[in-house]
This record gives C-alpha cells, sequence and structure tokens, in this order.
C-alpha cells in the first residue's frame, strides 16, 4: 500500500473546509494535531479520507477534486518558495513527478508521466494511487 508525507495530508486539510474537512479527519483516525509532517502515513486512510469525503457530493462530486487540486500550486507557493525554482510552467509540470515520488512511496503509487511537451503546451497521463474510480 502506497505511503503518503504528513505535508501533504495537511496542505490538503488547507484546501477543504467545513463538513469537508470534519468528515475527513473523523474518517482519518488522527487527531489533528498528532498530524507529523516529516512522518510517513497510509495513503488510503489519510489522504484517501479526503478524497473521499471530497467525493462524497458534498462539493459536487469529481468536481470537488478537482476544486481542491487546483488549490495546491498557489498554496504551495504561498506558503514555501519551492515554486520559485522554476522559469515558467512547462519547467514547472516537468517537475511534478518529482514533487509526487518526494511526498508518496510505495510500489503502487504510480506517477506523473508526460506524453508530448513543446514550449505552450503539455499532456501529461497520471495514474497516483490519489485517485480512484467508483
Amino acid at each position: 500500500m502506497g505511503q503518503v508525507i504528513g505535508r501533504s495530508i495537511m496542505l490538503v486539510d488547507m484546501l477543504t473546509k467545513g463538513r469537508v474537512q470534519t468528515r475527513a479527519r473523523e474518517e482519518m483516525g488522527i487527531a489533528w494535531n498528532q498530524l507529523d509532517p516529516g512522518k510517513w502515513y497510509d495513503c488510503d486512510s489519510t489522504m484517501g479520507a479526503y478524497l473521499r469525503s471530497v467525493d462524497k457530493k458534498l462539493f459536487g462530486s469529481k468536481r470537488g477534486l478537482y476544486e481542491v487540486g487546483k488549490g495546491i500550486v498557489p498554496t504551495t507557493r504561498r506558503l514555501t518558495k519551492v515554486m520559485n525554482r522554476f522559469s515558467d510552467v512547462i519547467t514547472a509540470l516537468k517537475g511534478m513527478d518529482a514533487a509526487f515520488q518526494m511526498n508518496n512511496r510505495g510500489d503502487d503509487i504510480g506517477g506523473f508521466i508526460i506524453e508530448k511537451a513543446s514550449e505552450s503546451s503539455m499532456t501529461i497521463r497520471e495514474n497516483t494511487h490519489h485517485f480512484f474510480s467508483e
């Protein structure tokens, strides 16, 4: 089973609110103040709790996952200087799999595969363990 680093769980928690956040925290079974940003956690019982909570039509089903996901880069930019390393969007997207691999581990985590890239566009295939089908 894949694992996710605590700081990633904390980032997703920051991007959720209200019932979604409360429900995920309850399902996780770990006291919020006990999460360690540098510790590895089972992905299904932690990050999966947020994905399931967002996906329970509280946020509009899959649309909610999109809304949470689109807040990741701006929030990371606001909280850290890691985004300053990239000169443009294409370069940042090329580093997406490396960032994912640093924050997730296990045989079944998948990743982001760049299928084609140009100066103005990119096609990325994703098969990470953070997404699931019903």
